[in-house]
């Protein structure tokens, strides 16, 4: 899983980083194994006016199918970072849950009832010249 940290006016410095890979590899370490990059952008929206303005970006992308993005803005970079990825964690564990709940090896099959079959298809009795067969007793001769 590569991870990339983007930040726009946003000071970061080498330990930041390192907590926010940490925090990354933390949110999708069960994951891993679906996940092929996860890209975090940090923004700072007004500038030097300050506000709740500081903008966190996380992409999610899987090894099939769309990426997953969640964005969320704070004034506090810390809680920011570590919501964003908190949900970011939540969204990409309920796709990989939804993925593996449709594919088809994983669907539960009761038999031809679940499958849409009439009710007549679900049992079907034997044939009678079976049935009188078994009655009567064998004959010898």
């Amino acid at each position: 899983m590569q991870i990339t940290i983007k930040s726009t006016e946003v000071p970061l410095s080498s330990d930041r980083r390192q907590q926010i890979e940490r925090r990354v590899a933390f949110a999708m370490s069960r994951l891993a194994w679906r996940v092929r990059r996860v890209d975090v952008s940090l923004g700072d929206l007004n500038g030097p006016r300050g506000g709740i303005d500081k903008q966190c970006r996380v992409r999610v992308h899987f090894d099939r199918g769309p990426a997953a993005v969640v964005e969320d803005r704070d004034s506090d970079l810390s809680s920011l970072i570590d919501r964003c990825l908190a949900r970011a964690g939540r969204v990409a564990h309920k796709w990989v849950d939804k993925r593996a709940e449709n594919r088809p090896d994983n669907r539960r099959d009761n038999g031809p009832a679940q499958r849409g079959a009439r009710r007549s298809d679900r049992w079907l009795p034997a044939p009678e010249a079976a049935l009188v067969a078994a009655a009567s007793p064998p004959s010898f001769g």
